[in-house]
């Protein structure tokens, strides 16, 4: 099943063979429920679940629990059970079962990229929105989320610029996390892989009187071997030292009108795992241009160890209250974190070049909605949202050594204190009414007003002690921006529906809190025009939902660099993108079931006269200059994206069985505007086994991820030094897990 490289329609082609296989070979018939317990996890099925119909998908993309095949929105719902099955453990490895998803990691800075809308900067946020019980988790560093006790992920693709309209140009991820349950739940998990990564979570929920529930989860991870090794400084890389993920939620309901959430979180994680870059194939980095790139891609070579820890936490509260001729709805948070990190910036046993970071991050949120009921014909939600976030660099520091400090008093040290704050007010409106039998139109509008301040130092110590201070920075920018949405859907029959949507999304602009000199950047703005079917079909046997779409793209945010030290964002002029997406469910028999989806995409410059192109120097060392990307590929848009998995459950005397192959395709991107640095094109295959003993209080699963052993870049770039690339998604993975449950 390896797809040639000079083939990118291969992997589609191999997809469609393995489905054409898997269908023939099921022609018997056997139960194809879902294996999998209230809390998500496998577990036996009853006698009266053994139904073979597709379950009904519900999602809240407009602020309200509806059938996922009546909202006009391109949408698509992965259950916990589904995520588990294809080893799907990590939100950074969402892309496998989503069409249009391609994730990068930069230093710990999670970005998702939807249809190829995305941001690889690390200190802002990103273009797609990521939503935990419909609570904002702004700052990238806290979005690499270990899913353990989610009910369901769900993205939403396209500009959400009126209900979700936080700078959501390219989408939202909401993430549904299991609510306390009516009766006591343990559920303990514990396993390892080949690289001795330890994984147990313990989750709990029940209640505690007749109006409080409560759950609590956690989790603690830790590695015994890295995917690699530092051959100089002599420590792993890509290792887990040690990450702990917790959460508590309680719910009172004194009455059936009135809820009141509160939900509390907190994460750490230490290790070597996010900045590892080595040189990109086929190239050398200046200062050791012997050296064509160290033994494997997780392997490096670098003086100094490049290590990360990250402490983040928030606290909810989310209130309910049924008016009668509304439903009020209050969301609160408070986040707050720190993330620091040391990092051999020359990346060659030289002592040339080091960089020590240390941020601070915080925000509150507060969201007020106003929703009419569900069973009217005029459904209508009214809302106001503000939004306050904090994110610095205190500091940022520079070391200079060796080639990097030369003559006889040369700078060695650069300390850069920057910090953001970005204060936001919007008011949204959104209604949809029935204009004929079957037919709904939606209109939605939001006001959103930002102003994002920058202060900071910038100042150098040289080699006499002698201490100079640069620059400072105090200054401030505003945005006004009015986004909306458009939309038809009309039902065919009761399980067809169509749908045309317009929308508008809106990004603001801000400044770069590592380089305070540099200019802040504008606003930018995605319209998108999008076209669907939702359609079941063969009584409830087969889902198809298909999107096409077309993207206007003015103002891009977009990230390069100016030298080995300066990253900024800019704004590149202009971009179309176009394309077709399709998602597939199938329960073929009673044992047997299908999923399955395609992504197909056109994205490209249609203006972008300034971008960063480089030239060699020799040695590996490279100018940087301005160049032409016009017509060129946007970065981490993918023209072809597949996957297809198969999932096949059967009883025995000695418990029950569930088996799992799910393999998605990619024909590669660019990293870069230029498009010089590429990911080839690769296939993910993953599978597992799942043992369900006959009391079904236990389980053994065993899986394999990646089984092809594929390099995929997260992220690659051009800097004066050469041509880097960090390998943050996993090699070969297999491991063993154990479950309990009472």
């Amino acid at each position: 099943m390896k797809v040639r490289r000079d083939r990118p329609f291969a992997g589609v082609t191999t997809l469609c063979g393995v489905a054409a296989i898997g269908l023939s070979s099921a022609a018997h018939p056997a139960f194809a429920q879902d294996a999998t317990s209230a809390s998500g996890s496998p577990s036996a099925p009853s006698a009266t679940e053994k139904q073979n119909v597709l379950e009904v998908v519900t999602v809240t993309a407009e602020k309200r629990t509806e059938d996922l095949q009546n909202v006009p929105i391109s949408i698509t719902a992965v259950s916990a059970d589904k995520l588990q099955a294809a080893g799907v453990t990590n939100l950074q490895q969402l892309d496998t079962l989503v069409p249009g998803v391609s994730v990068s990691n930069i230093g710990g800075g999670v970005s998702f990229f939807v249809r190829g809308v995305g941001t690889v900067s690390s200190q802002v946020e990103n273009n797609v929105l990521t939503y935990v019980d419909d609570v904002l988790i702004p700052n990238q560093r806290s979005v690499g989320l270990d899913l353990i006790d989610e009910q369901q992920v769900a993205v939403l693709k396209g500009p959400q610029g009126t209900l979700f309209g936080r700078n959501a140009t390219g989408g939202v991820i909401q993430i549904t996390t299991r609510e306390p349950s009516d009766h006591l739940e343990v559920d303990l998990r514990t396993g390892s892989d080949n690289y001795g990564t330890w994984r147990t979570d313990v989750l709990a929920s029940g209640p505690i009187t007749k109006d409080l529930g409560v759950s609590v989860m956690g989790s603690y991870t830790t590695q015994a071997e890295g995917w690699g090794h530092n051959e100089i400084a002599g420590n792993d890389t890509f290792k887990i030292d040690g990450r702990v993920y917790l959460r508590g939620k309680l719910v009172y309901k004194p009455t059936d009108a009135i809820s009141l959430k509160i939900t509390g979180d907190y994460e750490y994680n230490r290790g070597t795992t996010d900045i590892n870059e080595v040189p990109y194939p086929g190239t050398v980095l200046a200062f050791e241009p012997t050296v064509v790139g160290p033994d494997g891609y997780y392997n490096t070579r670098t003086d100094l160890p490049n290590t990360t820890r990250l402490q983040s936490q928030g606290v909810s509260g989310d209130l309910g209250i049924n008016l009668g001729f509304a439903d009020f709805r209050s969301i609160t948070s408070y986040r707050t974190g720190a993330h620091d990190w040391q990092f051999d910036a020359d990346r060659t046993p030289t002592p040339a070049f080091n960089i020590f970071d240390y941020e601070e991050f915080s925000d509150v949120t507060q969201e007020v909605q106003l929703l009419s009921p569900s069973n009217q014909a005029f459904k209508w939600v009214i809302g106001g949202y503000y939004f306050n976030n904090t994110n610095a660099n205190d500091p940022i520091v520079f070391d200079f050594m060796g080639p990097f400090a030369p003559g006889p008093n040369p700078l060695v040290h650069e300390a850069v204190f920057g910090s953001e704050e970005a204060t936001s007010y919007a008011g949204f409106a959104q209604a949809t009414v029935e204009v004929f039998p079957g037919t709904n139109l939606t209109g939605g509008v939001r006001y959103t007003t930002e102003t994002r301040s920058l202060t900071g130092t910038d100042s150098g110590t040289f080699k006499s002690g002698a201490v100079v201070l640069f620059t400072t920075a105090d200054s401030s920018v505003s945005s006004n921006n009015t986004s909306f949405r458009a939309a038809i859907d009309h039902k065919f029959a009761d399980n067809i529906m169509g749908y045309v949507s317009y929308d508008r999304g809106f990004r603001s602009g801000g400044y770069n809190i590592s380089s305070l000199t540099n200019p802040p950047y504008a606003p930018e703005q995605l319209d998108a025009v999008q076209a669907g079917l939702k359609m079941e079909f063969l009584d409830d046997h087969l889902r198809l939902n298909i999107d096409g779409y077309h993207y206007d793209y003015k103002n891009i945010q977009l990230t390069s660099f100016t030298s080995v030290t300066v990253s900024q964002i800019v704004n590149a002029a202009a971009a179309e993108m176009y394309g077709f997406e399709g998602d597939l469910e199938a329960k073929v028999t009673d044992h047997f079931s299908v999923t399955g989806n395609l992504s197909l995409e056109h994205a490209e410059f249609t203006k972008y006269p300034n971008a960063v192109f480089s030239i060699p120097l020799g040695g590996g060392a490279l100018a940087l200059v301005p160049g032409d990307a016009t017509g060129n590929q946007t970065p981490f848009s993918q023209p072809v994206q597949a996957s297809v998995g198969f999932n096949y459950t059967m009883n025995s005397d000695i418990g029950s069985w569930i088996f799992n192959l799910t393999n998605s395709y990619n024909s590669g991107f660019y990293f870069e505007s230029d498009n010089v640095l590429k990911q080839p094109a690769y296939d993910y295959i993953n599978v597992s086994t799942t043992w369900i003993l006959p009391d079904e209080h236990y389980s053994i699963k065993l899986w394999g991820t990646n089984l092809l052993d594929e390099h995929v870049g997260a992220y690659a770039a051009t800097q004066t030094l050469g041509k880097v690339i960090s390998y943050n998604n996993p090699p070969r993975l297999v491991g063993i897990t154990f479950e309990a449950q009472f």
